[in-house]
């Protein structure tokens, strides 16, 4: 009796045992490529990060640059006559604009977020080993502003208060050597005073 059922299943079983391995190797190839795909998306979010701290440095290079001193303590590059002067004015070795200078160029694509940057409209930000990391450009956006502390005027008994100053936007793109880019801005104020 045993044999006849036996005969009777004719391969069943290697049926379903084959179904179950076609199965647990979809789910197997499925879980490879799941892998592989969160290894990139976590890599590409490794050079943006990257690209994002480069061009943070780039921008806090501008404001070091803007906030130099000469003896006397006054600022001796944020305040020249060169940031109202025509585009792309070097000071330094470093491309200064007034706000809005580089849309009113010809050329396209001169905004900052879109434009090609290269040097002849933005500073070069190299590593400690000599490496290109990023760019930065400088925008004069407000000059001689009045201090919203003081109320725009200085205490009779203080005169040496100083309550002017400039604005300025900077904007910094940092790069990686996969290609990420980031571009970033910031507004840096630096005091405007004769003394």
């Amino acid at each position: 009796m045993n044999m006849r059922r036996l005969s009777e299943q004719k391969g069943a079983t290697l049926i379903v045992a084959l179904i179950i391995l076609v199965v647990l190797m979809i789910l197997g190839v499925g879980a490879v490529m799941s892998s592989n795909t969160q290894s990139k998306l976590s890599g590409n979010l490794q050079f943006e990060a990257e690209a994002k701290i480069r061009a943070e440095n780039s921008a806090a290079a501008a404001e070091t640059w803007l906030s130099a001193v000469d003896g006397a303590g006054r600022p001796t590059n944020a305040n020249n006559a060169e940031f109202t002067a025509a585009c792309n004015a070097v000071l330094n070795n470093k491309f200064i604009h007034p706000l809005g200078c580089l849309a009113a160029k010809v050329a396209p694509n001169n905004d900052p977020l879109t434009m090609t940057w290269d040097d002849t409209n933005s500073a070069q930000v190299l590593d400690a080993n000599g490496i290109a990391v990023g760019r930065y450009l400088i925008e004069l956006a407000a000059p001689m502003g009045r201090d919203p502390d003081t109320g725009g005027s200085v205490p009779n008994p203080l005169p040496t208060i100083c309550n002017r100053f400039n604005v300025f936007r900077i904007t910094a793109r940092g790069t990686n050597a996969r290609g990420a880019v980031r571009v970033i801005q910031s507004v840096f104020q630096v005091k405007n005073c004769p003394y």
